[in-house]
């Protein structure tokens, strides 16, 4: 095909063309090629992501192990705390009966006499014991008041049981009480 131009030379239009490819093909090749570059780009970035989830579930497997330890331990903590706990309370309420009857031993005045002495329920105490005066048997549960480990000590009775063998009176007293460590 041949072209003719009557036009003058400045009117004329370049014989030059910059692309040989007409307009719809470089269009769709531009198309294409992003589209191209796109997918390989998701493709590649896809499988970064992949790679990362992967890493991230082996961390929080490895997290949920570490918690799982850690609840155990604070079980056996709390545990060991309770232990503590009865332990203190077991020493707390134990009684030193050496240095219980240690007071009571200072307690006794002169002329009296403990004949028995019996720990019931509840940590209540009763003692029966003689003398041969009521004055020792009132100073004796005056002094017991004194006592560390004894609280509501009251003198049950007082019953005369005879006479010894100076002619005194035998006088057998019961007293009760409650013990706090």
């Amino acid at each position: 095909m041949y072209e003719i131009n009557l036009l003058p030379e400045e009117l004329r239009r370049s014989g030059r063309k910059l692309l040989n490819v007409k307009t719809p093909g470089v269009i769709f090749g531009t198309a294409f090629f992003v589209l191209l570059s796109f997918y390989l780009f998701l493709l590649v970035n896809s499988h970064f992501l992949e790679t990362t989830l992967e890493n991230v579930k082996r961390e929080v497997e490895s997290y949920e192990i570490k918690e799982k330890e850690v609840i155990r331990e604070q079980e056996l903590l709390e545990n060991l705390k309770k232990k503590r706990e009865e332990v203190k309370n077991v020493a707390q309420g134990r009684i030193f009966w050496s240095k219980f009857l240690i007071e009571i031993e200072n307690a006794l005045p002169q002329d009296v006499w403990i004949k028995s002495i019996e720990i019931g329920p509840e940590n209540k105490l009763k003692m029966v014991g003689v003398s041969s005066s009521f004055e020792r048997i009132g100073d004796f549960y005056v002094a017991l008041k004194d006592v560390s480990l004894l609280k509501n000590v009251y003198l049950e009775s007082v019953q005369e049981r005879g006479k010894d063998e100076s002619g005194k009176p035998v006088l057998e007293f019961t007293v009760t009480a409650d013990i706090f460590p």
